[in-house]
């Protein structure tokens, strides 16, 4: 099928009728625009800063004939005036270059206003991948990422529908005697 259209007396082109051409100019600027609006407003959600993460320690808790499991302390700073619940933690830790452990688990603490809060990630390591003799002492490498809920119930919703993740990235070095 073939469209024509009259651009005056007597005088055709042939392209798509006029009203449907605007009819996908409006739609493309009324997606240009909530794309252009949802970006403002998640610029103005931005006031919170992240909170600071450190590494303090790393101890044995346990040591088994399969393996060593190390607790490495994280201390987290919240300089924000409103609580920061912190969701879940993905870390790696090394030793000597090599990958030991990779993991993710919930963080299972609220950063209260302006405070400082300890949690620990617990990190299992085969004997395959210690030392001859299954030393598990000398220096860890971690880093990771830990995800937070900004305050606000706008930052909820957009957490919840997974628009908006916000984190927090960390890293340090652990000697385990």
């Amino acid at each position: 099928m073939k469209l024509t259209r009259v651009i005056g007396p007597g005088r055709t082109r042939d392209q798509p009728p006029y009203t449907l051409v605007m009819k996908i100019r409006r739609a493309n600027i009324a997606v240009f625009a909530q794309v252009a609006a949802f970006s403002l407003l998640m610029t103005g959600c931005s006031g919170t800063q992240a909170p600071t993460l450190a590494v303090t320690s790393a101890t044995v808790r346990e040591r088994t004939a399969l393996g060593v499991v190390l607790d490495f302390v994280v201390v987290a700073d919240n300089p924000n005036g409103d609580a920061l619940p912190l969701q879940d933690v993905t870390y790696t830790v090394t030793r000597n270059g090599e990958t030991v452990f990779t993991g993710t688990r919930s963080a299972e603490a609220v950063l209260r206003r302006y405070g400082q809060q300890e949690f620990t990630l617990p990190v299992s390591i085969a004997l395959s991948k210690l030392p001859a003799g299954g030393e598990a002492g000398g220096e860890y490498q971690i880093s990771g990422t830990v995800i937070y809920v900004a305050p606000g119930a706008l930052s909820q919703t957009l957490f919840d529908q997974e628009l908006v993740t916000p984190s927090a990235d960390f890293s340090g070095t652990a000697r385990v005697e």
